[in-house]
């Protein structure tokens, strides 16, 4: 009801209250909004998108528009805003130490296979002819450069190549059993 005695507004009444709306108080709602979030671009959206939401809605049947009631929808507009950026901020430093946690700590069933592969794998290589056992020993475990591999070994790169290339392939059939 406008009061006393007025009748609700037409849809066209309201379109024209809300287009008026947006010419005379867009700014003023942008600025009371930027008080809240603190960045003019989301501000703006958040008055475009309540103009855009009063367009499409019913509301004309029992509402005159105010300036005080559109500051409470942008207030509260705003607050649901910053709402949803603390839940999905926690929510994300929940993963973050979730998954930083699991990785730093391994289950024990994990630790027990962990050390049974590497033990696995330390016993195939040993089974490799030298050069082998040093290309493989070097580049993984000791995790040198292959320029420097090729100084220690006194080897070219494409023997040292060779080794890693051939023990691969045998360390995968050794597995594979």
């Amino acid at each position: 009801m406008y009061a006393k005695g007025k009748e609700d507004p037409t849809y066209e009444e309201w379109i024209g209250q809300v287009t008026n709306v947006h010419i005379s108080s867009y700014k003023e709602l942008c600025y009371h909004a930027k008080r809240f979030i603190d960045d003019e671009q989301e501000a703006e959206d958040i008055v475009s998108d309540l103009i855009e939401n009063l367009l499409k809605s019913a509301i004309y049947e029992s509402k005159r528009l105010s300036l005080p009631y559109l500051r409470t929808c942008v207030k509260n507009a705003c607050l649901d805003l910053l709402d949803k950026k603390q839940r999905l901020k926690a929510a994300n430093d929940h993963l973050e130490t979730s998954y930083y946690t699991s990785m730093s700590q391994p289950t024990p069933d994990e630790s027990m296979i962990s050390e049974e592969v590497i033990s696995a794998l330390h016993k195939s290589v040993e089974q490799l002819p030298t050069q082998a056992q040093k290309a493989i020993r070097k580049f993984f475990f000791e995790q040198m450069d292959p320029k420097a591999i090729v100084e220690d070994m006194a080897v070219k790169m494409q023997t040292f190549y060779a080794h890693r290339r051939g023990a691969l392939i045998k360390l995968k059939s050794i597995f594979k059993r």
